[in-house]
């Protein structure tokens, strides 16, 4: 697997530190109504979606080995006999 990304990885740990961060803050302001098992669902998808976007900012990609199909050798002669080269 190679990892391309566009910006250096160091601002992408840093955007998903940040998020993260975010994450949990809202987690903890917004689901202290909630049961514990909604909330622990809640922060996992909150998780998953960070985990998916950290993803697709490292453009991971895969490397493929395509062969290069064989060529069929020819030599052309060209003949002129035309009259100017008489």
């Amino acid at each position: 697997m190679i990892i391309d990304p566009v910006i250096p990885i160091p601002w992408i740990a840093s955007i998903a530190a940040v998020l993260l961060g975010a994450a949990i803050h809202y987690q903890l302001r917004s689901a202290s109504h909630l049961g514990k098992t909604r909330a622990a669902f809640l922060l996992a998808t909150r998780v998953a979606a960070l985990a998916a976007i950290t993803a697709i900012l490292l453009q991971p990609s895969r490397e493929e080995s395509v062969p290069v199909p064989p060529r069929e050798k020819s030599i052309l002669f060209m003949l002129d006999t035309s009259a100017s080269m008489n």
